[in-house]
Order: structure tokens, then C-alpha cells, then sequence
């Protein structure tokens, strides 16, 4: 059987990957993947992530589009406010074609009530209320990988809060060798293993 390739790299902005473009093209991967199963803060984390390393309009979509429709899961406003800089973001550089019109369209219905949000005081300063949070993303190259962190998991990518400090991640794939990996993570940050 063969190994899955593991590798662990803290996503924090002092460290430089060597290969942004790879790394971002892996993380909207599972950003995809994460969209595609409905789980939206998942899929912005993953977005959002591979816009930081690679600024392009249609993974700024993207990330809007996520941010967009968590919001109608969580009501948080921090997801509104993101959504549409995002979308802004993405007609300032896109101008015609693409996916404009949705953008458009998307902003139509969100700039209300993000506005209704504002003047009501559930936003100080106008500015998102954001909660930082420790996480760890597990994402796989395999389709159908599967993941445990500290024995809570599922498909990859996996995305979970955990405690600051040491946990152990196992990466399972039909037809590769299990993986296991102890890392440590560290308070309001997010680790992902690749």
C-alpha cells in the first residue's frame, strides 16, 4: 500500500509557503469540496485562506458566496459584512462577464440588510464582531480521505475547534496506509494539515 503524503504548515501571516500558488489551489479545493457538502464556514475558512495567498476574482467569489449563505445559517453579521466586500472586490477587477450579474444580484439582497444590521447596533463601529478561534484543517489530495482529530471525524477536508495545545490526527484513505500525526495547535489560530 502506499503512504498518503501528509504535511503540516501553520497558516499565520508571518509564515511564507514556497508555493503559494499550489497551496491556494489546494485549499480552494477543499473549500469546493466543503461548499459542495453545505458546510459554508468551512468552505470560507478554505476560501478564504487560498485568497490570501492567490487574490484572484473568481476565488473572491467564491469566498463570497460562502460567506453569503453562512450567514443565512448562523446570522452572524461579520459573514454579511464579509460577503459583500467580496463582491465588491470581485466586480471592481472582473468588470463584465463572469459571474457579475450574480454578484450584482447577491449584493441586492445582502447590502439591505447588512445596512439594517448596522443602524440596529449589532455591529459596533460598523465593524463585525469576530470571535477568534483555534482550529485545525485536515485536507486531503485523495478523494474520499477521511479524518479524525482526536478521534472526532469525517471527510476531509475536516475543519474542528479545538483546544490550544498538542492533538493527534489520523488521515485514512482506501488503498493508502493510515497516517498518523501528533501538532500542536495554537490559540487563535488555525493549522492546516495537508
Amino acid at each position: 500500500m502506499r503512504q498518503a503524503l501528509v504535511l503540516v504548515c501553520l497558516l499565520a501571516p508571518a509564515v511564507a509557503l514556497a508555493d503559494d500558488k499550489s497551496d491556494a489551489e489546494t485549499l480552494f479545493r477543499s473549500g469546493e469540496r466543503a461548499f459542495t457538502a453545505a458546510h459554508y464556514a468551512d468552505a470560507a475558512d478554505a476560501f478564504e485562506q487560498a485568497y490570501a495567498k492567490l487574490p484572484l476574482p473568481a476565488i473572491a467569489f467564491s469566498l463570497a458566496q460562502a460567506h453569503r449563505l453562512q450567514y443565512f445559517v448562523d446570522n452572524q453579521p461579520q459573514h454579511l459584512d464579509r460577503a459583500v466586500q467580496l463582491y465588491h472586490a470581485y466586480i471592481d477587477k472582473q468588470k463584465t462577464g463572469g459571474r457579475v450579474a450574480d454578484a450584482v444580484a447577491n449584493l441586492a439582497q445582502i447590502e439591505p440588510l447588512l445596512r439594517e444590521l448596522q443602524a440596529s447596533g449589532a455591529m459596533k463601529g460598523g465593524a463585525p464582531v469576530v470571535a477568534k478561534r483555534t482550529r485545525l484543517m485536515v485536507t486531503s489530495d485523495v478523494e474520499g480521505a477521511r479524518a479524525t482529530i482526536d478521534g472526532d471525524g469525517g471527510p476531509t477536508p475536516l475543519v474542528r475547534e479545538v483546544t490550544p495545545g498538542e492533538h493527534t490526527v489520523v488521515v485514512e484513505a482506501d488503498g493508502y496506509a493510515s497516517y498518523t500525526v501528533k501538532t500542536s495547535a495554537i490559540a487563535d489560530a488555525a493549522l492546516r494539515l495537508k
